[in-house]
């Protein structure tokens, strides 16, 4: 059983995305439809973590681990 616990009084868009970790980019490789996403997808270049003020907590530079580690993650 899942308990969704909301603040908001009202549903509204607030925006969405779809994060694909470095695994599954070498999934698409193998499938062959790497060039097709590459074209509509946009990079992550930074991740951050805020606090329920809004108040950073920590950041990721996305882009420099993937520089790093030669992997992919958006």
């Amino acid at each position: 059983m899942v308990k969704v616990l909301e603040r908001s009084t009202e549903l509204k868009v607030v925006g969405a995305g779809l994060g694909l970790s470095s695994n599954a980019w070498k999934g698409i490789v193998r499938l062959g439809t790497i060039d097709d996403l590459e074209m509509k997808c946009r990079l992550i270049k930074s991740m951050k973590f805020l606090d329920q003020k809004g108040d950073l907590i920590s950041e990721m530079d996305i882009e420099c681990l993937n520089h790093k580690y030669k992997e992919k993650v958006s």
